[in-house]
């Protein structure tokens, strides 16, 4: 490896790292906003680094006026512009880095790879030999109080992390074919992480993602434009007209949780009374305490659980209204064209079903993170993925049986 790429994919890990954020540092004092500066002031800097590939790319043009108009209507209604601008920064910052490797994305892969073998791995071992929590943390919002905390943070956050990593690993058994015991370990981790301290939600979509990849009945269906189809119709059916009860078995005896998702349904129905006062721009991104003062009344009681809409369209609708919404589609379009002539392609079906579980755990929950973004991004590098792969399949066939190196890797440049 030169020097040249040296230093970038060290700047590139230290980049990541700060990207994503493992909770348990965020306990130390003044640790939060340390992060989000170097976070700010690494996005300048890979912006101008990376102009060439960034000022053309589509995805990062998209996002850029979804985060910018969410953080305008934000300070509009005099909202928590602070977090508008973290969460804006963190997501355009990994556009930027994953951009830098258009060229060279398995690079970008393993890297991002091995920053999250780490985390997850770290925090599976805290996990079992503490079971009770590294720490015990005060949530921010008052009414939740105290909660169990590992490295990637508590329970309900988990899945931010090894939601990526799942899509990660199953699609690196694709394209470096020599350490596939090592990419289905790490999923092992995921699985075993979710089954001793999971959420819920996390469970459902590590469970389907591994399903729809290994059932042939089910993945040969899946395609960016299915995806669009499929999440519209969970939406409309389980938060719009609550025609759910199919799911029941699910709800009740898997999940152990009642019918009304754990109150989903009633946050849901104040959500969509917000949304209808301003139906056009949207209130802005709050905190959590004042999303549970203008959502958490329901059942005369004020729930501390209601720090946002425990769905991620709604929380687009209720951040930036219709217009908000429709920049939000825009990028499912954008990646439906962009995968529209793949046929094929393992490895681009591996991201594909990873942007379908998204968009249907979305659902019930919200996953407006850098992280689970990262999912969105691939899908949109899914041309180059395809490439990657194929010449992969074209090593593996060329090399004569019983070469030591059949299987070896794609090339790094």
């Amino acid at each position: 490896m030169n020097a040249k790429y040296k230093q970038k994919d060290i700047l590139t890990a230290i980049m990541l790292f700060f990207i994503l954020r493992p909770s348990i540092l965020m306990v130390i004092p003044h640790m939060y906003t340390v992060f989000n500066v170097v976070l700010l002031g690494g996005l300048i800097m890979m912006f101008f680094r990376n102009h060439k590939h960034v000022k053309h790319n589509k995805l990062f043009l998209s996002f850029t006026v979804l985060e910018s108009f969410i953080l305008l209507i934000t300070i509009i209604n005099s909202g928590y512009y602070q977090g508008a601008v973290n969460k804006m920064t963190e997501t355009l910052l990994l556009i930027c880095l994953i951009c830098s490797y258009e060229n060279d994305m398995f690079r970008f892969i393993k890297i991002t790879y091995h920053e999250l073998e780490i985390l997850i791995y770290l925090n599976l071992i805290t996990l079992i030999l503490v079971p009770e929590g590294l720490v015990h943390i005060q949530i921010d919002d008052y009414w939740y109080g105290t909660a169990n905390q590992w490295v990637i943070g508590v329970p309900n956050t988990f899945i931010y992390w090894l939601f990526p990593m799942a899509v990660i690993s199953i699609l690196l058994t694709y394209l470096d074919y020599k350490n596939k015991v090592r990419y289905f370990a790490s999923m092992l981790a995921v699985i075993g992480t979710e089954i001793i301290n999971g959420s819920g939600t996390g469970k459902i979509m590590i469970i389907l993602y591994i399903a729809i990849i290994f059932l042939p009945l089910i993945k040969r269906f899946i395609s960016t434009r299915s995806i669009l189809i499929a999440s519209a119709f969970a939406f409309i059916t389980i938060v719009i007209t609550r025609s759910y009860e199919i799911l029941a078995p699910i709800i009740q005896n898997f999940l152990h949780k009642e019918m009304t998702l754990t109150n989903r349904v009633y946050i849901w129905d104040n959500v969509l009374r917000e949304i209808a006062e301003k139906p056009i721009i949207g209130n802005g991104l709050l905190t959590g305490d004042d999303m549970i003062q203008r959502i958490g009344m329901f059942l005369g009681v004020l729930h501390g659980g209601s720090t946002h809409a425990h769905c991620h369209y709604l929380q687009i609708l209720f951040e930036g209204g219709f217009i908000g919404f429709a920049l939000f589609v825009n990028i499912y379009i954008l990646l439906i064209k962009r995968t529209s002539k793949i046929r094929d392609s393992k490895a681009v079906r591996a991201v594909v079903v990873g942007l379908l579980v998204f968009s249907i755990g979305a659902v019930v929950e919200v996953f407006d993170y850098a992280t689970m973004y990262l999912v969105f991004m691939l899908v949109y590098f899914a041309p180059e993925i395809s490439r990657i792969e194929q010449t992969v399949t074209a090593v593996q066939f060329a090399v004569p049986t019983g070469h030591k190196n059949r299987t070896m890797p794609y090339k790094e440049r």
